[in-house]
């Protein structure tokens, strides 16, 4: 077939319309709207799409020019067609089923929308391709011409994004700043470790005391504190928390915040001033303050890159599809969010530090652990009991799966080696060890759910089998004991520590929920903050039945509201229900009513 020079141009714009929208705009927005999930930056991932996009558009090009007449208008039809749907898909359609975070979705609970999503598809398809048969000529101006301005706009959109959501390290910088392995098997002959264990609900640990009181007996000088009380349920707020050393209640942007507080007194002030090296091993590295990188051993800034050009791709492209190819599809693409870490590849002696729990163990089978001169404080955050569960009850590696029983029996003996090693190392009763969870029971994509955390603590020193203490305690006091455990004369400036905790001694325990909206997931978030919900925790018992609304709400944006001032139907705030999920909120709350009015 012989093209007119019109047609040429018009199936090259529309053939462009489609592959930069596939092969550009689709991969990048994702990066760049959520450019702190991913270890690598614009220059490391923008040579795969732009690859992609030139061999594309080649491809339908040429094939539309060896068409006959017949079928070369339904071709282009269906061309700018299905270009038009990627492009409605990924801007008004897609479904909104929650996070990449490993908890499992029950796809059948949407397939009555992924079925209506791809009736959507096939009807803008059909309608295009009866068009172009109705009236070809008209149709082929048309096309050439709406696919040249979403083109455009979508040009536009991410030179915006460029400009407002990019620095030049992000697009230019062949490094990037990582938290790495170094020193993970290592002690000191002094040591403050804490294992920060995802998702460790204190119920699991009553469930190991009954189930396997073999793994307990082995927890010498540890005490085990049944009336503490965690902060917040999701894993960026608690490792903020954990990081800050106090409660963040969206005063400011999260990094911001971080930032603010390490110009005041710090407990990591009183790690390194008493000589203690610091170890800090999370993927959460956005929760940790600049300032606190930059004196942490494990933390580097080196050229990375993908292992290969497939892994590129995998990655790249199926986060693309989550959002941008029809929801019927999703399940089929969907991810853990374990795959972005495990694509690159850092050009210096460690590894990145990777949270899975089989990793960690099979890399402590192998290596043991290994004493040198000094003091280290360390900070392991480990997978835990997240969904979906990856080891058994051993701790080894398992296909994924949903029941946490064995998951969290695999996690303490984990725990148990590595308590092995120091003694074997003889620096276990040089060691004090905390072994606590960022947040509590969840099920399932989240839910909102009310729990606690377990906490477990071993001073120096200390022998004995594990004791219960039923004294007051709370998540808050992280800080204030991390300071007390390192030497400090006054812990006061951190707040509270656990260590001085009494029969007698009260304080003001506070948890925080975000809000889910009717129908939703995952709560709304502005400008990466949630919207939350204050309870207090009773005195006497950290039982979540107990927990008491305070009528005080904290909106994405930091302000202090009043749930009954703003909302003129509240009469009182809403109790609590109990569910198969535990306990949870009243859904009556009124984040959409702010989200419409944020200056009210």
């Amino acid at each position: 077939m012989k093209l007119r020079i019109k047609e040429r141009i018009t199936l090259l714009i529309v053939s462009i319309f489609l592959t930069f929208t596939v092969c550009i705009y689709a991969p990048v927005s994702v990066y760049v709207s959520n450019k702190d999930e991913f270890w690598f930056n614009l220059r490391i991932m923008i040579t795969t799409p732009v690859v992609f996009w030139v061999v594309a558009t080649l491809v339908i090009v040429l094939l539309g020019m060896l068409l006959p007449d017949k079928l070369y208008h339904i071709y282009l039809s269906l061309v700018f067609g299905t270009g038009l749907c990627f492009y409605l898909q990924g801007n008004f359609l897609s479904l909104r089923v929650g996070i990449l975070n490993g908890a499992k979705i029950n796809w059948a609970d949407y397939r009555v929308k992924m079925w209506l999503n791809a009736g959507i598809w096939l009807l803008i398809l059909c309608a295009v391709v009866a068009l172009f048969l109705w009236k070809s000529k008209m149709m082929g101006k048309i096309v050439m011409y709406i696919a040249a301005l979403l083109t455009i706009m979508q040009i536009g959109s991410l030179v915006v994004m460029f400009t407002s959501s990019l620095s030049a390290e992000d697009i230019t910088s062949p490094v990037r700043p990582v938290i790495t392995t170094e020193g993970l098997y290592e002690v000191g002959e002094e040591n403050i470790i804490v294992f920060v264990l995802d998702t460790f609900d204190e119920e699991y640990f009553r469930y190991i005391t009954e189930e396997h009181p073999e793994i307990t007996d082995e927890l010498d000088g540890f005490v085990f504190y049944d009336n503490y009380a965690g902060a917040y349920p999701t894993t960026v707020y608690s490792i903020a928390h954990f990081m800050g050393g106090k409660l963040f209640r969206n005063e400011m942007p999260m990094k911001d915040w971080l930032a603010d507080t390490v110009e005041h007194p710090h407990y990591f002030d009183e790690l390194t001033g008493h000589g203690y090296e610091l170890y800090l091993y999370t993927t959460m590295t956005e929760q940790i303050p600049q300032k606190i990188k930059e004196k942490t051993k494990n933390y580097t800034k080196a050229p990375m890159q993908f292992y290969n050009t497939r892994t590129c791709f995998s990655v790249i492209y199926r986060l693309a599809a989550c959002q941008y190819f029809p929801d019927i599809v999703k399940p089929y693409v969907w991810m853990d969010g374990t795959e972005i870490a495990s694509t690159g590849k850092l050009s210096s002696e460690y590894p990145i530090y990777d949270d899975a729990n089989e990793l960690f163990k099979s890399r402590l089978d192998d290596s043991g652990l290994k004493k040198k001169e000094g003091k280290q404080y360390k900070f392991i955050h480990l997978f835990g009991v997240h969904e979906p569960y990856r080891i058994d009850e051993w701790g080894n590696e398992v296909d994924p799966y949903w029941e946490w029983p064995d998951c969290a029996t695999g996690c303490m003996r984990i725990m148990l080696e590595y308590l092995t090693f120091l003694k074997e190392n003889g620096v276990y009763d040089d060691s004090a060890i905390i072994i606590t969870a960022d947040h509590g029971f969840t099920e399932g994509v989240y839910r909102g759910v009310l729990s606690n955390p377990v906490f477990l603590i071993k001073e120096k020193g200390a022998k004995g089998e594990l004791k219960t203490c039923s004294y007051e305690a709370s998540q808050d006091n992280f800080g204030a004991t991390i300071a007390d455990l390192s030497g400090a004369e006054d812990v006061s400036p951190y707040g509270l520590s656990i260590l001085d905790a009494t029969e007698d001694r009260h304080f003001d325990r506070y948890c925080y929920q975000y809000v889910l909206e009717e129908g939703k997931h995952w709560p709304t978030m502005v400008n990466g903050n949630l919207y939350l919900v204050e309870y207090q925790v009773p005195d006497l018992s950290n039982d979540p039945s107990g927990y008491l609304l305070t009528d005080v709400e904290y909106t994405p944006t930091g302000r202090k509201i009043s749930h009954k001032a703003y909302c003129e139907n509240c009469s009182k705030p809403e109790p609590l229900y109990e569910d198969v999920q535990g306990w949870k909120a009243q859904p009556h709350l009124h984040i959409g009513d702010y989200l419409l009015d944020m200056d009210k």
